[in-house]
């Protein structure tokens, strides 16, 4: 009768264990906000996140909802003059803001 209690509680706990196993960040959603800017009101910016790819002209926001693990954000103006800012929005706090003439990239920030 020992052993079978023995035998019977490490193999029930776990199976309980097992049970109850859940990725921790599988069901996770982040607001994402994205803003970028341009000094030069008509030169065309080109803008790279997530699978996202937009041109635009003078400045550009966008939100959105995502259970991916990383973004990042590339723009990219033809006019090596144009000073092109980026502000990346994670659940309402700034992770990530940037300056630069003609190309900038945010740094791959981690969601989860």
């Amino acid at each position: 009768m020992k052993i079978i209690k023995f035998i019977t509680c490490p193999v029930l706990f776990v199976l309980c264990l097992f049970s109850c196993h859940k990725e921790p960040y599988e069901d996770i959603e982040n607001k994402i906000r994205v803003v970028v800017e341009c000094n030069i009101p008509k030169a065309p910016v080109h803008i790279f996140t997530s699978g996202y790819q937009v041109t635009v002209k003078g400045g550009w926001e966008q939100q959105f909802v995502t259970k991916d693990e990383y973004i990042g954000v590339e723009a990219t103006c033809e006019d090596s003059d144009a000073l092109i800012t980026v502000e990346v929005y994670v659940n309402g706090h700034l992770k990530d803001k940037v300056s630069k003439n003609g190309f900038v990239k945010t740094k791959v920030i981690q969601l989860k």
